[in-house]
């Protein structure tokens, strides 16, 4: 057998790192007539090699619709020995079959699988002469992110305290130092959920939907300390103003914090449709 010919023989595209303490090699022989049940197959083997590992690989995400977002998985396996002229990479009904049971299972935690594709691919490799072609195949795998953890314990907090903090708008207007108590407890109490919540949140170079939310948090958070002052000194000076900016406040203030949240989210969708959940489409004009 040592003429035979390894089948192993391959490479993967942007790998970062690979595992060699988790690799495992399972090599196996078969006498085809007790694999196929045939008689007349007495002579013939089937020869098997299994490789399992653990590799880091290299993709490129977009997390602008970050919580809502879907992301996509590539990975391109070339025979690394062997030009396309000289052997083929064979794809057959065993392997959808693993694939579907993988995409069926429920195994990488905070993210649903949706779909796959399967294809090959030729690629002049380095040290490859013109003309000449690895085959392999592209494996891309659509993820989408489990969006309720982000949104029952990060944003609906975040709108609780909004809620609180709003509140304020039916105090008298007259008790100014009970205003700014609540007003600027229910900020502090945002900063400091912030903290908390900063480590589940990505470090990136641009905004995503959820950037955007706290940030709007923040600013709708100190309306009612300036509001809350402004009313108490126009009360004596300024009864027509001050009812009106009263009035706006009951009636606007929370609710078009609720508006903006939703642009942010209809904005976010209709400029990265490719990236964005199946929640956010029902937002897309």
């Amino acid at each position: 057998f040592s003429q035979l010919l390894d089948p192993s023989t391959y490479s993967i595209k942007n790998v970062i790192k690979s595992d060699k303490s988790l690799e495992r090699v399972k090599n196996e022989i078969v006498p085809y007539s007790k694999l196929k049940g045939i008689d007349n197959t007495r002579n013939a083997v089937a020869i098997s090699k299994t490789i399992s590992k653990v590799v880091e690989i290299k993709n490129d995400f977009n997390l602008k619709s970050f919580p809502f977002d879907k992301q996509t998985l590539v990975l391109e396996i070339f025979d690394q020995d062997w030009s396309a002229d000289a052997r083929l990479i064979d794809l057959n009904s065993k392997t959808f079959k693993v694939l579907d049971a993988f995409i069926n299972k429920d195994d990488i935690p905070g993210w649903q699988k949706n779909k796959y594709a399967l294809d090959y691919i030729t690629e002049n490799q380095i040290g490859m002469m013109d003309g000449e072609y690895a085959h392999g195949f592209k494996l891309t795998i659509e993820l989408e992110r489990k969006y309720g953890y982000y949104i029952f314990k990060v944003i609906f907090p975040i709108i609780l305290i909004l809620t609180v903090c709003w509140s304020v708008v039916w105090v008298d207007p007259r008790e100014l130092e009970a205003r700014l108590t609540i007003t600027i407890v229910c900020l502090l109490s945002l900063i400091a959920y912030n903290f908390v919540i900063d480590a589940d949140m990505p470090k990136l170079e641009y905004l995503t939907i959820m950037d955007y939310v706290i940030l709007i948090s923040y600013i709708y958070a100190t309306i009612p300390n300036f509001t809350a002052i402004l009313s108490f000194n126009l009360i004596g000076k300024n009864k027509l103003l001050h009812n009106k900016i009263e009035n706006y406040e009951k009636k606007f203030g929370l609710p078009s914090y609720i508006i903006i949240v939703f642009i942010i989210i209809i904005v976010n969708s209709s400029n990265n449709p490719e990236h964005a959940s199946s929640l956010l489409t029902l937002f897309k004009p």
